[in-house]
């Protein structure tokens, strides 16, 4: 059993989130039922060197660095004496959002509409992305199925067509342009786990992994795009944490991966952890690929617990 969570919070969250109560009843359900939990590199070892995996294991892994994740939900795992796995994104520690979290932030602060009808049209003037706005040139009602209907059009557009370095200009002029000079490192700061918070989480046996540079849509980089978020993240992290290996990475976004992509991932780690938010029961044969092992997104699992 592999759960994926995202924030880790009680009321609306700006993503997949999961309840602080919601958390304890996996936890306790899981133990009641037998299960071991290791952390994701434990897998790796045990996977590695041949050693036998329990019957009943799980891992619990948390996506992006949220600083939910240090303030409510590692002190739960503490409580209950369950290691975790924590992909960090490593943008962050350089007081930079990643493009995907950047929108949302802008989404938060500036609001949708104003974004798709006012400050969108001015800054993407003269590219084709503004194309994909019209909804009378492209319709966005399938995609990002997880989020309202107003937000699908501007989330697809952003997060899955322009190159990471676009997406960076672009935000750096709206964060200085409509909410003010150093706002975005403010912002940033106050979303994501720090340094120390990264440290305090490793020290108590709690595993950092590396979910790249900026959480990029893969299957859009070419190659030495795809290698500097792979190695760039696990050397950033790394130097943090005073030279401790990572060597576990979890995709961004999820879903299929060309074959190039996912050997260049076994490149750089021992394994890569996917997410699919619509998996509803774990396959029989999770590593098959040590490069591509299923996570199941939280909230499909004990889907009554609040």
């Amino acid at each position: 059993m592999h759960l994926g969570y995202h924030y880790v919070r009680t009321g609306i969250a700006p993503g997949p989130a999961c309840s602080p109560s919601r958390l304890r009843a996996h936890i306790v359900a899981l133990k009641a039922d037998g299960y071991e939990f290791l952390a994701c590199r434990e897998v790796s070892r045990r996977l590695r060197l041949g050693l036998p995996l329990p019957d009943k294991h799980a891992t619990l892994s948390f996506d992006d660095g949220f600083a939910d994740q240090y303030y409510t939900a590692f002190p739960i795992l503490k409580e209950y004496g369950v290691p975790a796995t924590f992909f960090y994104i490593s943008c962050v520690l350089d007081g930079r959002t990643p493009p995907v979290i950047g929108l949302q932030i802008l989404i938060d602060a500036l609001g949708i509409v104003r974004l798709e009808k006012e400050i969108f049209p001015k800054v993407l003037v003269g590219t084709p992305y503004l194309d994909l706005l019209d909804e009378r040139r492209y319709d966005a009602s399938g995609r990002k199925m997880g989020d309202p209907q107003e937000l699908r059009r501007v989330k697809w557009m952003f997060n899955h067509w322009p190159s990471q370095s676009f997406k960076r200009d672009i935000l750096d002029e709206i964060f200085t342009t409509y909410i003010g000079e150093g706002s975005e490192e403010r912002l940033c700061r106050e979303r994501f786990m720090s340094e120390a918070h990264l440290r305090e989480m490793h020290a108590s046996g709690m595993e950092i992994g590396s979910h790249t540079v900026t959480h990029p849509a893969m299957n859009i980089l070419g190659r030495a795009e795809i290698e500097s978020e792979l190695k760039d993240s696990r050397r950033r992290i790394e130097r943090e944490l005073g030279g401790t290996g990572i060597v576990s990475f979890a995709w961004p976004f999820g879903g299929r991966f060309r074959d190039v992509t996912r050997r260049l991932v076994g490149t750089y780690y021992e394994t890569g952890w996917n997410y699919d938010s619509t998996l509803s029961h774990m396959p029989e044969a999770p590593y098959a690929d040590l490069t591509d092992i299923p996570r199941m997104n939280e909230n499909m699992f004990m889907r009554d617990a609040s």
